[in-house]
């Protein structure tokens, strides 16, 4: 698989944001910068990485200030979703519930103290 060239977000939202890839090279195309600001990448986030294409279907990651690492998908315009909702579509005529949560309790069952 091939190598991608990532743009690195560099930079504080104080001191502003600059651009560049790995080896230091700025992005500075309009289209390029144009296609990052439209991403709406939270200024919190830390150690970004930006995709050199508007094709790719992660957009950007870094971490937030928790560690997480977040992502920024492809907008649907180039995507399809292959079950096109139907699962949802189905269990809605059937009025079955959706799946429970490990974490959730019985609607009717109340803590004990």
């Amino acid at each position: 698989m091939a190598q991608r060239q990532w743009i690195l977000r560099k930079g504080t939202p104080r001191s502003g944001f600059q651009y560049a890839t790995k080896t230091g090279t700025p992005a500075r195309s309009p289209e390029i910068l144009a296609r990052i600001d439209a991403l709406r990448i939270p200024p919190a986030y830390r150690d970004v990485h930006i995709a050199p294409s508007a094709r790719a279907a992660i957009q950007a990651w870094g971490f937030d200030a928790r560690g997480r690492r977040l992502f920024r998908y492809q907008d649907d315009r180039g995507w399809s979703n292959p079950r096109g909702g139907s699962q949802r579509r189905r269990r809605a005529r059937r009025r079955q519930p959706g799946p429970v949560s490990a974490r959730s309790s019985p609607p009717n069952q109340t803590a004990r103290m």
